[in-house]
């Protein structure tokens, strides 16, 4: 009902009992299939999440083969896990959030400042689609504000911060 709501511009209260940014993923998808718009997100964003854990695994010399064949066996070992990414809600788009900060955190030993805005942007999306979901990522978080104040010191550090803070 929220997404609906939010694809037609209607911002009721009654209506969305979820963060708007949760509704705003699949409300553009509504005219494609109003039932289940999440479906072609959710697809996106699994094909996302594995090409992005593969570039994780590649980070520590996993092959390319292997990995998909460890994303998709981890999802479907599990019915539990297997719905979460079949059912249209927000899981799988928060799956590769998290993995798109891992990997951003991860792939470089001194963290540039498109890194950090890229962590900063993407955990605002994070946050607007599901707040709670941003402990997941908080030790990814400190160990890239943590490798900041090592490599640049303070002042380069909270200049570096700041730009992210405000994407």
């Amino acid at each position: 009902a929220s997404t609906l709501a939010l694809a037609s511009g209607n911002l009721s209260s009654t209506l969305h009992h979820y963060p708007l940014g949760y509704a705003a993923i699949a409300a553009p998808f509504t005219n494609l299939t109003e039932v289940h718009p999440f479906y072609l997100v959710n697809l996106l964003a699994f094909i996302g999440a594995c090409h992005v854990f593969t570039k994780i695994c590649g980070v520590f010399s996993i092959d390319k083969i292997v990995a998909v064949f460890l994303f998709v066996f981890s999802i479907f070992a599990d019915a539990l896990i297997f719905q979460q990414f079949t059912t249209p809600w927000s899981t799988t788009p928060v799956v590769l959030y998290v993995y798109v900060i891992l990997y951003i955190t991860i792939r470089e030993n001194v963290p540039e400042l498109p890194s950090v805005v890229g962590v900063a942007a993407v955990a605002a999306v994070l946050i607007v689609t599901r707040p709670s979901d941003i402990i997941v990522v908080l030790p990814a978080g400190l160990a890239l504000i943590w490798r900041l104040f090592n490599a640049f010191g303070a002042k380069r550090a909270l200049l570096f911060l700041a730009a992210g803070a405000a994407t």
